[in-house]
């Protein structure tokens, strides 16, 4: 079943992709489960659930969902199309593939299921294949702000910005709403050095959305770039996080050593004073290592209080 009879279950199901559309995943979650109650049987549910509980990080429930909604109705295209989202989100690109060429076959013309292909062909690191379904997207609907959004995407990942800047300046003079649209914007003003800018799109998006985790993401990278120290501490703390304890631990070892080397041969070379600001330098390093992490986080919660409308956050 695919089609909604009850009008009643109609007019609370376009509430629900209200909520979605918003980034009110509990909302929508509540309200999908309302509707299963008062219909079972019906796919759309199952599917628009499984999106929902995938945004909400429960993974396995989507996947059940969304097999649910595959049983209920196997001739949708729809969900086949939220199957192969489920299965990309759980790292299986080429069963993603699979199911999305799926509901392609079904409907040739489903742009989000044509973009949904070209976001797994680049996972799959064919990049022919990402930019053909690109353009196909575009050719089926200039002006539609989901393609717009991931052309500039594409631009973006390409380090071509004023390809990206384009695109993106169409999708928000389309949809000054859109979030994603927002968020891209928000990230090339960040990569053109432009906190400000950047700080303005991040804000948009929390302001209506306080759980879109990407726009706090672009958040924290803003402060980042504000505090150079702490974006230059950062960098090394992940760098050191990427490697193994053994690893990381010679590399402390080795920059102890380093420090008090140049403290020693600057001494030595009659610059003493020098030398004791070497030596100090590593000792405020370590201290800014301790202090940092915690000053950052009250920066960054005092910032987000401005934003602070949901309970849930």
């Amino acid at each position: 079943m695919s089609d909604i009879t009850n009008v009643s279950n109609q007019h609370r199901y376009e509430q629900v992709l209200r909520y979605l559309h918003h980034g009110q995943i509990k909302l929508a979650i509540e309200g999908l489960r309302e509707l299963l109650g008062n219909d079972p049987n019906q796919s759309l549910y199952h599917a628009t659930l499984a999106l929902c509980l995938m945004d909400a990080k429960r993974i396995y429930a989507a996947e059940i969902e969304s097999a649910e909604a595959l049983r209920l109705d196997p001739a949708s295209a729809y969900s086949h199309y939220v199957s192969a989202a489920v299965l990309l989100n759980r790292n299986q690109p080429k069963k993603a593939l699979a199911a999305c060429l799926t509901a392609l076959q079904i409907n040739p013309e489903y742009l989000s299921a044509i973009l949904l292909c070209a976001r797994i062909h680049n996972a799959l690191g064919d990049k022919k294949a990402h930019q053909a379904l690109l353009d196909k997207a575009l050719q089926l609907d200039p002006e539609s702000v989901e393609t717009l959004v991931a052309y500039g995407e594409y631009h973006l990942a390409a380090n071509n910005l004023p390809a990206a800047q384009d695109y993106v300046q169409q999708a928000l003079a389309i949809s000054p709403e859109d979030e994603s649209a927002h968020l891209l914007a928000g990230e090339l003003a960040l990569k053109a050095k432009d906190t400000r800018e950047a700080h303005y799109h991040a804000g948009y998006v929390i302001r209506y959305n306080p759980d879109n985790e990407n726009a706090l993401l672009l958040m924290c990278n803003i402060k980042m770039r504000e505090n150079w120290l702490m974006g230059l501490w950062w960098r090394f703390n992940s760098a050191l996080s990427g490697m193994s304890h053994l690893r990381a631990g010679w590399i402390l070892i080795l920059g102890y050593l380093l420090f008090n080397l140049g403290s020693v041969f600057l001494s030595h070379m009659g610059y003493p004073a020098l030398g004791s600001m070497v030596t100090f330098g590593w000792l405020g390093l370590v201290l800014y290592s301790w202090f940092g992490i915690p000053i950052y986080q009250k920066m960054l919660a005092k910032e987000l209080e401005k934003f602070r409308f949901n309970n849930d956050f």
